[in-house]
């Protein structure tokens, strides 16, 4: 055997000298090294503990997880499998028609109010006649044969029918000539 070349047995013998810090760095890496493990299995142990519990499968009160329904529907159960069934529900057209009213300008004396019990023609003084203003309905939208209320069509030739916007007290629609106008009366206050 080559006296340079040393089997492993004779260099891990026991009669070998190692150094001092050799063996406190073997030591010192041990202890980082369990104390890293320590770290990582108390992270994953409270990791679990802070979970959500889930009712995802839970078959009790599972209706007060749901989202509500409309009116009409309710939710049954059937088989392990809850459905939705709505025997009287009607489709329901959410439509908003833009409808400017202008209202008529005051003269001086006059004024409109707001109250908690809506806005008014407040006159301080006998005034002449207020003059009148035209009502520009959209051109999809027609007048009916009820009062202050108008009839609109859309693209898939559904039909809506709508009141006109509420007034001031003291202010009403007039239909005259297949046209609403709005009419204000002075009253003293």
């Amino acid at each position: 055997m080559n006296p340079e070349q040393q089997t492993a047995a004779d260099y891990y013998s026991k009669h070998r000298k190692r150094s001092f810090f050799s063996r406190i760095t073997i030591i010192s890496s041990m202890a980082i090294l369990l104390l890293v493990l320590a770290v990582n299995i108390n992270a994953l142990y409270s990791q679990n503990q802070s979970t959500i519990k889930s009712n995802a499968s839970t078959p009790e009160n599972v209706e007060k997880l749901l989202p509500s329904l409309p009116p009409g529907c309710i939710y049954q159960h059937a088989n392990g499998k809850v459905t939705v069934a709505c025997p009287k529900a009607t489709p329901t057209i959410a439509i908003n028609v833009p409808i400017n009213v202008a209202l008529p300008e005051l003269p001086p004396q006059c004024s409109y109010i707001t109250s908690s019990d809506g806005s008014a023609v407040h006159c301080t003084a006998p005034v002449s006649p207020i003059p009148t203003m035209p009502v520009n309905l959209p051109s999809t939208c027609t007048i009916t044969n009820e009062p202050n209320m108008i009839t609109c069509t859309y693209g898939n030739n559904q039909t809506v029918t709508l009141p006109l916007p509420k007034l001031p007290n003291g202010c009403s629609y007039v239909l005259g000539g297949g046209k609403y106008y709005v009419v204000c009366e002075a009253k003293l206050n």
